[in-house]
């Protein structure tokens, strides 16, 4: 059975699963209401028996709820308005996640020369801490995944993988070239080039270790010994999206430290598939927090009553530097 993360496992057969009222004001007009709700009114964090719920313990973990996005959208596609937007957990998650970063470590998206990626980010994450998610949706659709298909019935459907509708788009970000890793003395050991247009960065459980990995393996021309590589990126990025190699890489597996190119990065959260849907895991202050865009919950999970969340398998982690 292929993982939930790969489009061909995932097919566009999902129903609306809540009605997204349409208003012929602006994308983002519906949230400016929810911007200034008063905190206590905000929409509360949902718990079951086997959870515990968290009513905002501290002011930051009160402003991270209060900012975590709705299921689905309203946008303007191209010229037209009041596009619906359905099944984003595929983006949800990461752009949430994104902004997230943008308050622990503002530093994240300042670069002396910032891609075109990272300018559009900052844009989106700007709106996102203002409530405007629909409008950061509308940016992310238009200006990043540029679809091709128009929508049918006034309806865009992102269901599907994280990879096609989240992480391709940013995929010059980790451009790498990797390096190959043989005998000591052998001559291409860290000088072969591999290959020099690697963009995807994976996780892969090695004898109970988790190790970045490239997917590449072979044996040396020159020594014969089985090699390995190493990746170098052609400019320093500030995070990086590491996509599980195989179902088996649960989120107590994570490491909280990975490594890369002579850069320590911190774990920040990762995504796991449960039941069509894809929700986040964050990890703050220890404590492992879910977070769902169905009904804008956080949830804290204690492993000895939430244990099926810790068995499911991750799809995408995201890390950043330090």
């Amino acid at each position: 059975m292929e993982s939930p993360n790969k489009p061909r496992h995932l097919k566009n057969t999902r129903f609306t699963k809540k009605k997204v009222e349409r208003n012929d004001s602006s994308s983002g007009s519906e949230e400016d209401v929810e911007a200034n709700k008063d905190k206590k009114n905000n929409v509360p964090c949902t718990s079951s028996t086997s959870s515990t719920c968290v009513d905002a313990p501290t002011d930051f973990l009160e402003n991270f709820r209060l900012h975590i996005p709705n299921w689905a959208g309203l946008i303007q596609y191209r010229d037209l308005r009041n596009v619906t937007l359905t099944n984003t957990c595929t983006i949800d998650n990461f752009l949430f996640a994104l902004w997230h970063l943008s308050k622990i470590k503002p530093d994240s998206f300042e670069e002396t020369e910032p891609t075109q990626e990272i300018v559009g980010l900052k844009e989106i994450v700007k709106l996102i801490d203002i409530h405007k998610w629909n409008l950061a949706k509308e940016k992310w659709v238009n200006n990043f995944l540029k679809l091709s298909e128009s929508p049918i019935n006034k309806t865009i459907s992102l269901f599907g993988s994280e990879k096609n509708f989240f992480l391709n788009p940013l995929k010059k970000i980790q451009r790498h070239e990797l390096i190959q890793l043989c005998k000591v003395e052998c001559i291409q050991n860290a000088n072969l080039i591999i290959r020099d247009d690697s963009e995807e960065i994976f996780l892969k459980k090695i004898k109970k270790q988790i190790v970045v990995h490239s997917c590449y393996t072979d044996r040396c021309t020159q020594c014969r010994k089985k090699s390995s590589s190493f990746i170098r990126f052609y400019k320093k990025t500030r995070f990086i999206f590491f996509q599980s190699a195989d179902p088996n890489i649960f989120i107590k597996d994570l490491p909280d430290q990975l490594t890369i190119d002579n850069e320590d990065f911190k774990f920040l959260c990762s995504t796991v598939y449960t039941s069509r849907h894809f929700i986040s895991i964050f990890k703050i202050n220890e404590i492992f927090y879910k977070v769902d865009d169905l009904d804008k919950s956080l949830v804290a999970l204690d492993e000895k009553i939430s244990s099926a969340y810790f068995k499911k398998p991750t799809t995408v982690s995201l890390y950043y530097k330090d």
